[in-house]
């Protein structure tokens, strides 16, 4: 999902923690909900701009940096929600999945565009392909989202229209 998109549908969520879930899926990579329950204030390094994370699969920690749209996100969330132990609101970890998703859908309903398939999945392939195009190395970025290079190439690289626009370009151009 190209970053307008994403920002678009967050200019639309009615609360807080859903907004905070789309930009920590499409700008951060993550497991949408479950690691954005586990993040605590704690994991948060403003100074170092550094963003720990408990991988939900392999139950143990990871630290990534944190882009300026995460931190942007995160500076807007601390305004509008009280930070107890977790940085989301109860309503957020006591709902249940399902629940969340469909504040998500109707974020996405608000707005001009076309809800894409898997929703959450497709955020995270984002951020991937994303961070790419950005010019990272393939194992840093796999190490920031917690998976192996197989994994990122099997579920989460995808061909972009982009790509796809961009080569047409650089053979018409040589």
């Amino acid at each position: 999902m190209p970053a307008d998109t994403v920002l678009d549908v967050m200019e639309q969520c009615i609360d807080p923690d859903t907004r905070l879930v789309f930009a920590l899926g499409r700008f951060a990579g993550l497991r949408t909900p479950k690691e954005c329950r586990t993040i605590k204030p704690e994991h948060i390094n403003f100074d170092e701009r550094t963003l720990k994370i408990l991988d939900c699969k392999k139950k143990k920690y990871r630290t990534m940096p944190l882009f300026d749209q995460v931190f942007d996100e995160l500076i807007l969330h601390r305004s509008k929600v009280k930070w107890g132990r977790y940085i989301m609101s109860s309503r957020f970890l006591t709902r249940a999945d399902a629940n969340n998703w469909n504040l998500m859908k109707e974020a996405i309903d608000r707005t001009e565009h076309q809800r894409w398939v898997d929703l959450r999945q497709n955020l995270r392939s984002s951020c991937v392909n994303h961070l790419l195009e950005a010019g990272f190395e393939e194992w840093e970025v796999c190490a920031w989202l917690g998976h192996s290079v197989k994994t990122s190439r099997k579920h989460y690289q995808k061909q972009t229209t982009r790509q796809l626009q961009s080569a047409v370009e650089r053979l018409r151009n040589s």
